[in-house]
């Protein structure tokens, strides 16, 4: 059985090359991720043991969201006026 090179398998090289430039970019993206999950979860937590009712726990979870989307879609037309 012959085993075939890099070279032979240029999708393959590519893919792990790309894998491998971009793991800390991953990496941080999952920290992220896990830390909103994090927040979320002892949001709801703390606010219910606070005595918030249901409706203003869902509002103040649902408005950080809406934040997280308004600043994706301002955020490119501010950094072109500023820099």
């Amino acid at each position: 059985m012959k085993h075939r090179s890099r070279s032979e398998l240029p999708l393959l090289g590519s893919l792990l090359t790309t894998t491998r430039r971009s793991r800390i970019l991953l990496l941080g993206f999952g920290i992220l991720m896990l830390g909103d999950g994090l927040q979320s979860t002892l949001l709801g937590v703390r606010a219910s043991l606070e005595g918030f009712p249901t409706a203003v726990t869902g509002l103040i979870m649902s408005t950080f969201y809406l934040g997280f989307l308004g600043g994706a879609v301002y955020a490119p037309r501010f950094v072109e006026r500023v820099g």
